[in-house]
């Protein structure tokens, strides 16, 4: 359960809490969690040097979904007057098209599933 955040109102707090199972991992020399769904976060945290300085990104994982189904994302220090994070609106209607990706991708075929993947990571 999230209490509260730096960058989250009182509603995007609540709309994760009845919506999600926010979990927050801190990702240090101990290594990147290796879990299907996150390999494209991983691909962009193994290839990119500055990377390994530290960064922040807001992943919705479904459970047997191996891609994201957001990236909330935008965290260059060049953009973040657009970061998502900053901008309560928008990550809370990224985070209700998240949902509304893992739902939909229980009528999908494989087909389908590929092209979400593409458009959820291209967000």
């Amino acid at each position: 359960m999230i209490r509260d955040s730096v960058f989250s109102p009182p509603d995007v707090i609540l709309f994760k809490n009845e919506e999600y199972f926010p979990v927050e991992r801190k990702i240090t020399a101990n290594g990147f969690p290796r879990i299907a769904s996150l390999e494209s976060i991983y691909s962009i945290y193994s290839h990119q040097y500055f990377c390994r300085f530290g960064f922040s990104v807001n992943v919705v994982i479904g459970y047997g979904i191996n891609f994201p189904l957001a990236i909330l994302a935008g965290n260059e220090q060049s953009s973040l007057n657009k970061a998502i994070e900053y901008d309560p609106q928008q990550f809370l209607l990224r985070l209700r098209i998240a949902k509304q990706r893992y739902i939909d991708s229980f009528t999908m075929n494989e087909h389908q599933l590929e092209i979400l993947s593409d458009v959820a990571f291209s967000d």
